[in-house]
């Protein structure tokens, strides 16, 4: 197994997304869906990863805490209810995808700290539902 770092991680996390059975595409921009083309934004991700905490061991070992949002985008072609419900099921199976894949790689999901939400994205004229599922990854690294 590979060292774990944040890369290790942050992959792992974009090929759950880009991989079967969700196959979302990876935005253009990593911070939003606004310069994404209307007519492809459908079955869109993006990724926001940032380092929230972390505390030294002895023996040159530190466990990192990483804050996440996963951003799903889903167009709803006037259906945006039907859109909505397929990204809370999305979203909820994200959830477990993302528990089983931090026990085969040895970092935690904490469950505690997940949220999630689905709505209308923010622009009226937008053609998208958007997702997101947002919690924190534990892991231990050698520094």
């Amino acid at each position: 197994m590979p060292t774990l770092t944040a890369d290790v991680v942050l992959d792992r996390l974009n090929s759950i997304c880009a991989g079967s059975p969700y196959s979302y595409t990876r935005a253009i921009e990593p911070f939003s869906f606004d310069l994404q083309p209307a007519q492809n934004s459908d079955g869109l991700y993006r990724i926001e990863f940032s380092l929230d905490e972390t505390q030294g061991y002895l023996g040159y070992q530190q466990c990192e805490l990483w804050a996440f949002n996963i951003w799903l985008a889903q167009a709803h072609q006037r259906a945006p209810f039907t859109a909505q419900r397929e990204l809370v099921t999305a979203i909820s199976s994200l959830q477990s995808t993302l528990a089983r894949a931090g026990v085969a790689q040895d970092w935690n999901l904490r469950d505690d700290d997940l949220d999630g939400e689905v709505r209308l994205a923010d622009d009226p004229e937008s053609v998208y539902v958007v997702g997101r599922l947002s919690g924190l990854i534990d892991f231990d690294r050698a520094l």
